[in-house]
C-alpha cells in the first residue's frame, strides 16, 4: 500500500486508473490487501500493525476528484446480499469469496483516498482535532456546521444510548439533510459495531438561544436521520 507524503493539487484519475499506475509511485509505508485498503479509505483512517509489533496511525491526506459510490448497492441489485444482512462484514466476506469479481466491484467506487502518518492517539477529523470515540461524528457540511453540538437518538440500536455528539468530521458517503457517521473508536469491537451500524433515528441540532434559528429551519427541523 502506498501513502502520499505530498498530494498533488488535483487528481482526476479514478480508482482503476490509479491502481494501474496513472500517478507517480508514492513512498511505501506498508502493505495491506485491496479489500482492507478499500475500507480504510471509506473510514478515512486506520492503524497499521507491523510484524515487529509497532503500530502506526494513518489519516486522511487527500482524495481524487471522483465521487464516492457505495458498492453495496450493486451487491443488493445482484441479489448477493439483502437489506437485512448487508454490513461492512458481509460485503468484505462476499468480496473474499468472489476473487474473480472482486476488483471490478471495488473499481465501481472511483473515489480514492490518500493517507499520511499521524503522530496522534486518535485520527484527525475535518475540524483538525483528534476524534473522540462515542462523541465525534461526521456530517454533511451543507446542512450542519463543523463544531456543532447535536443530540442523536437511534432507532432499534440499544448499545448506543441517546446522547450528545460533536460534528467534527465529514466524508464522501455522508450526503443528505441529516446524514451522520458515528466514530466508535479503534479496535476489533469498534470495527464490528461500526460495520453493522445502519439505523434510522432522530437528530437535533443544539443551538444557543442567541442564534437566529431561521437559517437552519428548512434544512434540519423535523428531518429524519440515517447513519
Amino acid at each position: 500500500m502506498t501513502f502520499k507524503k505530498i498530494l498533488p493539487e488535483k487528481i482526476l484519475y479514478g480508482r482503476q486508473q490509479i491502481n494501474q499506475g496513472a500517478i507517480k509511485q508514492a513512498d511505501i509505508l506498508g502493505w495491506v490487501t485491496p479489500i482492507d485498503r478499500f475500507f480504510m479509505q471509506i473510514q478515512g483512517s486506520s492503524i497499521l500493525a507491523f510484524n515487529n509489533g509497532k503500530k502506526q496511525l494513518i489519516g486522511y491526506a487527500g482524495q481524487n476528484s471522483q465521487p464516492y459510490y457505495a458498492i453495496g448497492r450493486v451487491l443488493l441489485k445482484k441479489g448477493a446480499l439483502t437489506r437485512e444482512n448487508i454490513s461492512m462484514q458481509t460485503i468484505q466476506n462476499w468480496l473474499k469469496n468472489h476473487p474473480k469479481q472482486q476488483q471490478a466491484i471495488l473499481d465501481l467506487n472511483k473515489s480514492f483516498v490518500f493517507f499520511k502518518p499521524l503522530n496522534h492517539q486518535s485520527p484527525l477529523g475535518t475540524q483538525q482535532v483528534p476524534l473522540t470515540a462515542n462523541t465525534s461524528l461526521a456530517i454533511d457540511l451543507r446542512h450542519i456546521p463543523l463544531g456543532s453540538l447535536v443530540w442523536l437518538q437511534l432507532d432499534n440500536t440499544p448499545k448506543i444510548k441517546p446522547h450528545g455528539w460533536v460534528a467534527q468530521d465529514t466524508g464522501g458517503a455522508i450526503k443528505g439533510l441529516v446524514r451522520a457517521d458515528l466514530y466508535l473508536g479503534a479496535g476489533k469491537y469498534a470495527e464490528q459495531e461500526a460495520g453493522k451500524l445502519n439505523s434510522t433515528g432522530q437528530l437535533w441540532l443544539l443551538l444557543p438561544k442567541t442564534i437566529n434559528i431561521s437559517q437552519f429551519q428548512n434544512k434540519l427541523l423535523l428531518s429524519r436521520a440515517r447513519t
